[in-house]
């Protein structure tokens, strides 16, 4: 697996900069994947981590305290080849 990760909340990587970053890794394909999935970090018990939100948690079935993250990952089926990369916090 192939990963990209951005320490820095406020740091943009647009899609050039990510491109530039894992192009030599990936073996494009038309029949490869581009699969994106939200997710919601529980944190309940935090109240001075900066980027905890109220949000809705679907595994929750609720609203809770937590951070929003979408993930990206590109699956390619042939040689099942995988590039992921955390887009963002919401």
């Amino acid at each position: 697996m192939i990963g990209l990760i951005v320490p820095y909340k406020n740091l943009e990587l647009g899609s050039e900069v990510l491109w530039k970053n894992v192009k030599e890794e990936i073996e494009t394909t038309r029949d490869g994947y581009l699969i994106f999935d939200d997710t919601v970090m529980n944190k309940k018990y935090s109240r001075k981590i900066e980027l905890v939100r109220r949000q809705y948690s679907g595994s929750e079935h609720t609203v809770v305290r937590g951070i929003g993250v979408v993930n990206c990952l590109y699956f390619h089926p042939k040689t099942e080849q995988c590039a992921d990369n955390r887009l963002s916090y919401l």
